[in-house]
Parts: C-alpha cells; structure tokens; sequence
C-alpha cells in the first residue's frame, strides 16, 4: 500500500503535524450478551506533538456494521486482513475472568468453578435493573471471551497483545493465576502451544490516594505480571511506569506504548535480536554490613530522567521501609539507608502514586519490584522476589 501522508493540526496547540500511515487497523468491537458482533475497520492515525508532548488520534471510518451477526461478513473482512495488520478486540473497565475461555479456567484449579458459572442476559432474582447494568453484564466470567474473542478462533494470529489489570488490581499476586488461565485457554483455542503474549505492566496511578496512604503500596499486581511474563517462555512485558499520570489512569502517552511492544514482537517472535526489547532486570543481591548490592541483566549504563532520586527503599526487621541513597554502578547499584543497619527488605518503586525515571542505556525503565529476603553475602547472596 502506497505511504499516505497527510497534516493534521494538533486539538490543543495548533501544532501542524505531517503524519505518515500504511494502512488500517481493524477494530472488533463485541456485545457483552455473546450473540452479536459489532466491528469496523478504520484507518487511525496516531498523532504526537511534540510542543504538547501529548498523543491524540484522528480516525476515518472505512467500513461498519452495527449490529451484524457472526456470518460470513466477518469471516470475509478477517480473511482481508494483511500480515501487519492489528485486529483489536477492546472494552474499557473489564475484568480479566470476561476475556478467559471455559478451558483456560479449567486449567488452573484455584478458578475452575468460573468454567461452570452461569452466565445471566438478564438481572439475577433479587437484583434490580438499576444495579444490573452493562459493566456488570460484560464483567461475568466468560462473557467477553464468548461475545469477541471466540468468533475469531477460527482464524489464525501471530501473537497477542494485553493491556488490562486496572480493573483487578486488588487481586495483587493472585492475579498471576488469571494470566495463566488467559493464555492457557487463548493457546489452546487458537491452536498454538507457543502463542505469543505481550503484556503492558500497568501505569501508575494514584487512586485517589496520597502517597503516604497504607493502601498505596499495596502493589502485587505489578509482580504479578512480572512474574507471569518471567515464567513464561512465550511471554513478554513491557513496562511503562515512566510515562503513567497519576490523574489519568489512561496515560496520554500511547507511543511509547505501541513502541515497547513492537521492539518485543520484533525481537523474540519475529527473530530480530538487533532490537532491544527489555528493561533492567534484578538477578542477585549482595548484603554487607548495612549496604545492598543489586546487580542486574539488559543495563550497561544507567539514565535518570529528572532530578529526583530513584524511590528505592530499604528495611530492616522491623519491616518499616525509609530511602535509600544510591551510587550508580555498570549494570548494578549500591543501596544504603539510614535506620536499616541490617537490611531485610529492599524495594524500588513501590507505592501507586511514583513514577519510574531510572531507565537502561535503551531507554527502557526499570520495573518495580520488592525482594522479601535479603542475606548476607558470603560470599555472594541472593534475594527472593
């Protein structure tokens, strides 16, 4: 398809913006009832402003049809799809039980019975119209799986794309069981045993909290999905707690986005080892005396943007956290705190209401994480995750 080119001005500056697109994104859009499909294809193109700093969108629809049943319509417009194009099956505020298949419940005991629960068109007995709305309706378990990812199984995907956790960030850690579930049912569904699964580590956001709020660092969903794409071989995550607002929990900043996740499907699915793809990772860390050596994968050197320092945090056995001072290594830091003589506990970033600035020579941040056993080096220790 021939490059379009094509100047948008930007909706709050004024800015010209020259924009290039090669073509189109097909947007599935599905009912929560499981029995209609609405989808459309549209050319989109993303925007950036550099004056603003802000991303936006100006869409042109291509083709639509509201309410089309699943018939040879869709089939038709799938099977135009081209090898770079993206098919996005998306609703906003869901929970991840809506998006997982029957089998991938079943996979994992702790959430079989979600295979089996019924799933309600209508208010159950004893529940009012007024409390049974759409949000409910489409959040029962398998309700999105049956109404816009099951019509498309018949079809063959490279890989996947997930963005989603916000809805189940009280989950914490439990929530890795739920991404386990979703692949294992996507995987077999779809038929691909090594399917591809590039998830976004969710943004900070404040909650309508304040950072010395007890529930701000209730933060396990982040590890969740550390550890899910560390455990599992097809998988990959792409943090973007640089770029999170603390009053949107949508963040502006959708380029960034796509780029992460593009460098990890080019790297690990389409075979281009010369394009970086991970951020700094914790492999080992080291106590003597009263500071904490952590050394780490996919950094030679370290960047700080802004001036503020990196939110690492130590504790002793009293299990209360304080900051640490920091000193800068090749591919490891040096942490040390006052009121943490015999370090336990360190953590990096671990509070809602923080933003991730310390970033590799790639320009990919590091994660946050919290290591719960720190020993002593003798002669090298390592921690816990």
């Amino acid at each position: 398809m021939p490059l379009v080119r094509k100047t948008l001005k930007c909706p709050d500056c004024g800015t010209d913006i020259l924009l290039a697109s090669r073509g189109r994104i097909r947007y599935v859009q599905g009912l929560p009832n499981g029995k209609l499909l609405t989808f459309f294809q549209l050319s989109v193109y993303q925007c950036w402003c550099h004056r603003c700093q802000k991303s936006f969108y100006e869409s042109f629809p291509f083709l639509s049809s509201p309410k089309a049943r699943i018939t040879k319509a869709l089939k038709q417009l799938i099977l135009k799809l081209r090898a770079e194009d993206v098919l996005v099956a998306a609703s906003g505020a869901t929970n991840i039980e809506t998006w997982t298949s029957p089998d991938g419940f079943r996979s994992v005991p702790s959430l079989a019975a979600y295979a089996e629960k019924p799933l309600l068109s209508a208010p159950p007995p004893g529940t009012s119209k007024r409390d049974w709305n759409v949000l409910r309706a489409k959040n029962q378990p398998r309700a999105l799986w049956n109404g816009m990812v099951y019509p498309l199984v018949p079809f063959t995907f490279r890989g996947a794309l997930w963005y989603q956790g916000e809805s189940n960030r009280t989950q914490g850690l439990a929530y890795k069981e739920y991404l386990v579930a979703l692949w294992n049912g996507w995987s077999k569904a779809f038929e691909n045993p090594e399917l591809p699964f590039y998830l976004v580590q969710i943004a900070p956001y404040d909650y309508d909290m304040k950072p010395d709020n007890p529930k701000a660092t209730d933060c396990g969903i982040w590890e969740a999905e550390a550890a899910f794409a560390r455990e599992n071989p097809h998988a990959g995550m792409a943090s973007i707690v640089d770029v999170g607002e603390h009053d949107n929990i949508h963040p502006g900043d959708k380029r960034t986005v796509a780029i992460r996740l593009a460098a990890l499907a080019l790297n690990r699915t389409y075979g281009r080892k010369d394009v970086p793809c991970d951020g700094p990772e914790v492999v080992s860390a080291a106590v003597k005396g009263d500071v904490v050596t952590l050394k780490f994968n996919h950094v030679r050197k370290w960047l700080m943007h802004g001036t503020d320092p990196a939110p690492f945090e130590l504790a002793g056995a009293d299990g209360k956290f304080v900051p640490a001072t920091v000193k800068y290594l090749d591919g490891a830091v040096e942490l040390r705190a006052r009121g943490a003589v015999d370090p336990k506990q360190v953590r990096y970033l671990w509070n809602w209401c923080g933003k991730g600035r310390l970033k590799n020579d790639y320009g990919f941040p590091l994660a946050p994480f919290h290591m719960r056993s720190l020993v002593p080096a003798a002669p090298a220790g390592r921690g816990e995750m």
